[in-house]
């Protein structure tokens, strides 16, 4: 500290701005965490907008929105902001004048004398929303040459492509959030109110629901009583998940076939409904998110997975020969439920195994990044290896 200077402290953010996350060449983000930041961005900007008068921030974009370690989002960089009342006062009514990041402003902004609204801030929400959807860097699809053709096609219409795949409820809050009047945009206010976000994420578990119904209509045609050969499961899953013949597909649908414990060739239909159950909704191939596979494939890359192959009793039985500090992870008994057994010190001459319940999907984080915040908060550090799964040793203890 230096007499006579001043500094602010603030909260880190360790995970830096949400431009950073997005763009990052072979970053996946899980669509419920997707959701969740945007409905985060989208509270805040209410709150800013309920104040009175109405305070705008007119300079909202990824880069502008800081990520904190649990994935929290917070608001940054009020350089631009502005009291609605106090816009014309303060001279913000002149092209000249205009704040803001092109790629995120509306049409109206664009105006000789612009009079920035709330509505401003919904557009460049939307946009920022589809970026988040898809991972991709807004208009580029056009290939503007300069910024002037950039403001004319923002101006005359011009939108990024929304996906075929969207939840149709995201696609209709994209499609008014950067609609060219103003007056057809929603207020953040209505949108929270209305339960948006819970909505896209209702209809997204449905689709992946209709996509396992598709699977077992063509499966049951393929099955021998309950059980279907390898080779057709493969084919058929692979198919209608889009998924396309690659090496790593290959070793993805090998980790797949261990899971679901394949015998003499054939799967049993029971254990792929149970895997549908807790591993769901499934996904299939994309650009911007994990598949289902290749969430598997990095869960049993794990030692500490057990997958379902033991329940809470045999789970105890293995962790109370252990010592402290040791965890595995298993399925719980709810579908979608992961439970984290550990051995905890509870007094002097007492240990005792706990269980912790993990939702990831609910969550919005893999599973294994659940695990990953459990074993630090709860200072675990003796893994116990599951049994059977791919990637493992028997009977060995792994320190980390």
């Amino acid at each position: 500290m230096v007499p006579g200077h001043y500094c602010l402290v603030t909260e880190l953010a360790e995970k830096g701005n949400l431009d950073g996350i997005i763009h990052q060449p072979g970053t996946t983000i899980l669509f419920p965490r997707k959701l969740k930041m945007a409905e985060q961005v989208a509270m805040g900007l209410n709150w800013l907008h309920l104040q009175q008068p109405p305070l705008l921030h007119l300079d909202i974009k990824p880069a502008n929105l800081l990520v904190m370690a649990d994935w929290t989002i917070k608001i940054a960089d009020f350089g631009m902001s502005r009291f609605r009342s106090n816009v014309r006062e303060e001279g913000q009514t002149t092209q000249a004048g205009i704040g803001g990041t092109p790629l995120y402003m509306p049409p109206e902004m664009y105006e000789l004398k612009p009079e920035p609204t709330e509505k401003c801030d919904v557009f460049a929400f939307a946009v920022v929303l589809w970026e988040l959807h898809t991972q991709l860097h807004p208009f580029a699809e056009f290939r503007y040459t300069g910024l002037p053709s950039l403001i004319n096609g923002i101006c005359t219409g011009k939108r990024p492509t929304i996906p075929a795949d969207t939840p149709p409820t995201l696609k209709a809050l994209l499609e008014s959030g950067w609609h060219q009047d103003p007056n057809e945009r929603r207020y953040f206010q209505d949108i929270l109110r209305d339960n948006v976000f819970e909505r896209i994420l209702t209809e997204a578990i449905s689709e992946g629901a209709e996509v396992v119904e598709t699977l077992m209509m063509e499966l049951n045609q393929k099955a021998v009583g309950d059980r279907v050969p390898w080779d057709d499961f493969h084919q058929i899953y692979c198919r209608i998940l889009n998924h396309p013949l690659s090496n790593n597909i290959k070793i993805q649908m090998e980790n797949l076939k261990t899971y679901l414990d394949v015998k003499d060739g054939f799967l049993d239909l029971g254990n792929f409904i149970r895997f549908t159950q807790w591993w769901k909704p499934l996904k299939g191939h994309s650009d911007t998110e994990m598949s289902t596979l290749e969430e598997l494939d990095r869960t049993m890359k794990e030692l500490w997975f057990w997958g379902d192959r033991v329940d809470q009793r045999q789970a105890s039985e293995h962790l109370i020969r252990a010592k402290p500090g040791s965890f595995l992870v298993r399925c719980g008994h709810k579908p979608g439920r992961f439970i984290i057994n550990y051995l905890a010190r509870v007094t002097k001459k007492e240990d005792r195994v706990l269980a912790t319940e993990l939702y990831p999907y609910e969550d919005g984080s893999t599973l294994v990044e659940l695990v990953a915040r459990e074993v630090k908060s709860k200072k675990l550090k003796i893994i116990l290896p599951g049994r059977s799964l791919a990637y493992r040793q028997e009977s060995m203890y792994v320190f980390c």
